[in-house]
């Protein structure tokens, strides 16, 4: 996008990369300059200088994108390489990130009431990722969910990097928030 109209599509501030979602309406901007990459729907692209003018094509390329769009949920491969997909079937389906080293996630999966979360039409699936004992701290928990783990092509398309972090889906499975809504508010409506 040349917002000044000058021809010049690389100007700091100015210029921006628009990649519109196939999943989604919008489309996903970003400052040129600033990145020459861009992530959409789990989809690598980049900038490529062809002749004169610049061209977005996808890339295979494996290094760390820092800017995502997410707009409908992703499948997510787990460590035994089956695909979780929810049914989408309640009012709101949360995935929730957590890890055994994170006491902060540990805490939330002790504190909630899994029956009230039922009624209340949400479908509520932890996920856990990048630690070991899952099995054994659920056990010991005496909590009733499966122990899914993320597998590393799962933390990759979620950009995983700290637990815990949740994602809230629609009955469409229409992206809601990635992970800014407090949960324990969240559950007391």
């Amino acid at each position: 996008v040349d917002w000044n109209n000058n021809g010049l599509y690389d100007e700091f501030g100015i210029d921006y990369l628009g990649l519109q979602s196939k999943l989604d309406e919008k489309p996903l901007l970003t400052i040129l300059k600033e990145r020459n990459y861009i992530k959409v729907d789990t989809q690598n692209y980049v900038i490529a200088n062809i002749s004169n003018y610049r061209d977005v094509r996808k890339t295979t390329i494996d290094k760390e994108v820092d800017l995502t769009s997410m707009t409908k949920f992703v499948p997510i491969e787990l460590t035994n390489k089956e695909r979780l997909i929810p049914k989408f079937k309640t009012d709101f389906t949360i995935i929730y990130f957590w890890a055994t080293w994170s006491s902060v996630s540990k805490e939330m999966l002790l504190a909630l009431d899994f029956k009230k979360i039922k009624k209340a039409s949400i479908d509520f699936i932890p996920i856990a990722y990048n630690c070991s004992n899952v099995e054994r701290f659920i056990k010991e928990n005496n909590l009733n969910f499966p122990p899914f783990e993320c597998s590393p092509q799962g933390v990759k398309a979620y950009h995983l990097k700290s637990a815990p972090i949740q994602f809230i889906f629609d009955q469409n499975g229409n992206l809601l928030d990635a992970n800014t809504i407090n949960l324990e508010e969240f559950f007391k409506n």
